[in-house]
């Protein structure tokens, strides 16, 4: 009597370690599963991160390029203006009359 109480103990003892394996086991595929979850948004948020990264570059060039066509264009107003003194205060798109400038 004892023995098959020992070993219906035993059984119930077994019975709850598989029980309990299978509980650890299921945890641990709802694990891998939630990893995997959160390797998929990482990878998201670093795509994401990139090409705000490469948006930022191209703003950044624009902007580099418009100062530059800026500067050119002030640079030209510039020399325009000082090509105008130098030539008495005319202006470089207002013709010339040689004849009337010199006739008393």
């Amino acid at each position: 009597q004892e023995n098959e109480t020992l070993r219906s103990t035993l059984r119930q003892k077994e019975l709850g370690w598989i029980e309990t394996e299978r509980g650890f086991n299921s945890e641990v595929e709802r694990l891998k599963t939630d990893i995997k979850e959160l390797e998929r948004r990482v990878t998201l948020l670093q795509t994401s991160e990139e090409d705000k990264k490469g948006q930022i570059r191209k703003l950044e060039e624009k902007i580099a390029s418009e100062k530059r066509k800026k500067r050119a264009q002030n640079l030209t107003r510039v020399v325009t203006e000082l090509k105008d003194t130098a030539r008495g205060g005319r202006s470089a798109t207002t013709p010339t009359d040689d004849a009337d400038s010199l006739s008393p």
